[in-house]
């Protein structure tokens, strides 16, 4: 595949802005606690509370009341060793600048599974903000792009296998274009969307249009295949809320990726192993 020189102008210039800004995992720590100040996110019972931050601490105290509470604390850092690492994903992300796991391990000198997982753990934070105003819509669209196996996979089946058991009833189409023809009008395409939105909010489709949902599907097939190759159906939905957060310019700003993982609990390994991309995936909020 060529290689795309603007992606690569736009990261060189955001990674050397952040090297200037985080430099080492002493300060990670410091801008992670400088983050938790910025958004009111520090921590103390005490009516008078002074807090102390030592430079390239991962914790800080009152003064007052002695308690002494981890940086991390509560949030989808808590635990995280390499902390360096996941703020250069979230800095990458938060400018819009996509990068597969196995080129980003290699970047901040991680092994490529712990990227996968930064990678995974990151795409479920932003899923969480994929309200109920996010139409449902059959994952057999995104056929093109399943192409990695994962444990939900058939023995000795071909990764596409495991839309079948998520395949929509009474219609046979496997591409976006076949799904517009199977759809011939606009009620149908409301109606459809509906149907497949897990929080069955028919109201929230009314805005949509075929052509342009077929639009966003076609941007987010070329999007995993330029950054990913291809991917399980059971990861499916991760990556294409790290489309959304790629394509969301105006939602997803920088520091946004940052609040949300502060505001998120951590989340297992256990978790990300037990996670299946749902039968009807979300792309995008309703478009208005």
């Amino acid at each position: 595949m060529a290689r795309n020189f603007t992606d690569d102008d736009l990261f060189n210039d955001a990674w050397l802005a952040f090297n200037r800004e985080v430099p080492s995992d002493q300060a990670a720590a410091d801008f992670l606690y400088d983050s938790l100040v910025i958004h009111n996110k520090i921590e103390c019972a005490c009516k008078q509370p002074q807090i102390i931050h030592k430079p390239g601490e991962r914790f800080y105290s009152c003064r007052n009341c002695k308690k002494v509470s981890w940086v991390t604390s509560g949030t989808l850092f808590a635990g995280v060793v390499k902390l360096r690492a996941w703020l250069a994903l979230i800095w990458l992300n938060e400018r819009g600048i996509s990068i597969s796991a196995a080129r980003f391990s290699r970047v901040v000198s991680v092994a490529q599974s712990t990227a996968l997982n930064i990678q995974k753990k990151l795409g479920m934070v932003i899923e969480s903000k994929l309200d109920n105003s996010s139409p449902g819509l059959p994952s057999q669209l995104l056929s093109a792009v399943v192409t990695k196996r994962s444990k939900e996979t058939p023995a000795h089946e071909h990764p596409r296998a495991e839309l079948e058991a998520c395949s929509t009833p009474g219609a046979q189409f496997q591409t976006p274009e076949q799904w517009q023809n199977y759809l011939t009008s606009e009620e149908e395409v409301r109606e459809a969307i509906a149907n497949y939105s897990r929080s069955r909010a028919a109201n929230s489709a009314f805005s949509l249009t075929i052509s342009s949902v077929v639009a966003v599907i076609q941007t987010a097939i070329a999007y995993i295949r330029t950054y990913f190759q291809g991917v399980s159906r059971k990861y499916l939905q991760l990556y294409l809320t790290l489309f959304w957060c790629h394509s969301d310019r105006l939602r997803w700003t920088p520091g946004t990726i940052l609040l949300a993982c502060l505001e998120h609990p951590p989340i297992s390994y256990e978790a990300i192993i037990a996670y299946v991309s749902p039968s009807a995936v979300k792309i995008f909020p309703a478009l208005g």
